[in-house]
């Protein structure tokens, strides 16, 4: 909050997609009783991941890709010759 504050939603976001200033702007905009658009702020992302070209959320995120090698890797280490 004190970043935003003193900074500046523009400065905050600088360097990183629109959708990201779209978003800080939608958020800050809303009073402590407000309920937001979940939907809408999802699609603001989900828009943006395919606009970049990621294509279809496969779930396949860093962590269980390496967790995934590092078990194949033992599996590999562990075979008999």
């Amino acid at each position: 909050w004190y970043q935003r504050r003193v900074h500046g939603i523009d400065e905050l976001c600088g360097g990183l997609p629109d959708e990201f200033r779209l978003y800080m702007n939608y958020v800050s905009m809303l009073n402590f009783e407000d309920k937001p658009d979940y939907a809408y702020l999802r699609k603001i992302f989900r828009d943006l991941y395919a606009d970049r070209g990621f294509g279809v959320v496969d779930y396949m995120f860093d962590w269980t890709v390496r967790r995934h090698l590092a078990e194949q890797r033992s599996k590999l280490m562990s075979a008999p010759f």
